[in-house]
């Protein structure tokens, strides 16, 4: 069974408020966040309790990399991937011009119309981007690593 969402809810999931919210307490200098998992079967066992609504509290001692593995596999195991399929074109031609400030303009205008739930998620996961690329000395993570760690499970094309 899919994780499913309300995208019309006005909080975040629980999934990406303890995950998101651990992650940038004890992960932004960790090397290779988002490109090590933590064990498959321990990953899908953490969302399952999720989805059933049981409240994880993460540990400080927690695997990281695993915290990292349950967030990036709900994005991906969603049964519409967060930026929408309606809006996957769009946000595709938004990045078609040559100057930065056009498509900075173009993807703002995208990103309006997702709906209220994705919005709530999309910003706190950006927020969470922007601490860890901040650190990319220490955790080897650059805007550029976190976009192709992330753009298959934000924007898929199905």
């Amino acid at each position: 069974k899919k994780p499913r969402f309300d995208p019309f809810r006005d909080d975040l999931p629980p999934v990406i408020a303890m995950c998101v919210g651990f992650l940038e307490e004890h992960a932004l200098d960790v090397e290779g966040i988002f490109r090590l998992s933590g064990e498959f079967k321990r990953i899908e066992s953490i969302i399952k309790s999720f989805e059933q609504g049981n409240t994880i509290r993460w540990n400080p001692s927690d695997d990281p990399h695993l915290v990292a593995g349950v967030l990036k596999c709900w994005l991906c195991q969603l049964e519409s991937p967060l930026l929408t399929n309606e809006l996957h074109d769009s946000f595709i031609s938004a990045q078609s011009s040559r100057l930065v400030e056009d498509r900075l303009k173009r993807m703002a205008a995208v990103i309006c119309l997702l709906p209220p739930g994705n919005l709530l998620i999309f910003e706190r996961l950006i927020g969470m981007a922007v601490k860890i690329a901040e650190n990319y000395k220490k955790n080897k993570m650059e805007a550029t690593n976190l976009s192709i760690v992330f753009a298959p499970a934000l924007l898929r094309y199905e």
